[in-house]
């Protein structure tokens, strides 16, 4: 909404109608599965590439990673962004690919290069044990 705050507080956050992103196409996202929170979900879709086009010219509040949203904004200026009430650091990242591209010599080789260069970036906290997962869908 246009009157949301640029420093939302959990309960500002939560009382807003959101757009998740999911892989399975559910309407559950990883502050569900990672913090045990609740949303008002109205919209799953089923890539960072369609929140812009989903929220766009709505009141729905869609959250999103740092890199996303520094390009959701170059191309819908109009758009806002607000920071999160709750820290997601040590969130795991997925490496997604069609199952169909399984035995596809060319995909197999850009996502092994894929993976160990996430696997050079260096953890925001050196406490916690790096995650990566990879999933074919």
């Amino acid at each position: 909404s246009l009157d949301f705050p640029s420093r939302p507080t959990i309960e500002r956050y939560l009382a807003e109608e959101h757009v998740i992103v999911s892989y399975n196409g559910d309407l559950r996202g990883v502050v569900e599965d990672l913090l045990g929170l609740r949303r008002k979900v109205r919209i799953s879709v089923p890539t960072f590439a369609h929140v812009g086009a989903a929220v766009d010219g709505t009141g729905l509040l869609a959250t999103v990673p740092d890199i996303i949203a520094r390009d959701l904004i170059k191309t819908r200026p109009h758009l806002r962004t607000a920071l999160k009430p709750f820290s997601l650091s040590g969130t795991p990242m997925e490496l997604l690919w069609r199952s169909a591209s399984e035995g596809d010599g060319a995909v197999s080789f850009v996502r092994k290069h894929i993976e160990r260069i996430a696997a050079q970036i260096p953890s925001q906290k050196k406490s916690q044990p790096r995650h990566k997962t990879s999933k074919k869908i």
